[in-house]
């Protein structure tokens, strides 16, 4: 995983053998209402890019939606 501050945003490039794409969406469904989220691919990355609505939110969402996403693949069957 890496995580990048850029234009206001989070971006998070995840290996898409740790991090499955219905993990990750499924994660993001509960970020919808705090931020601005795009999704896309590149080679074995899945990248989310997450603007918060909330400007003070910037330097932690990137980190709570990993610990989010970290807890959801735990505690189902989404691990890849």
């Amino acid at each position: 995983m890496v995580l990048i501050f850029k234009n206001n945003a989070v971006i998070l490039s995840l290996n898409k053998e740790i991090y499955t794409l219905d993990a990750i969406n499924t994660s993001l469904a509960d970020f919808l209402e705090i931020a601005s989220i795009d999704i896309s691919s590149l080679d074995n990355l899945n990248v989310v890019t997450l603007k918060p609505k909330d400007p003070e939110l910037l330097p932690v969402i990137g980190y709570e939606f990993m610990n989010y996403l970290l807890a959801s693949i735990k505690h189902s069957d989404l691990v890849a």
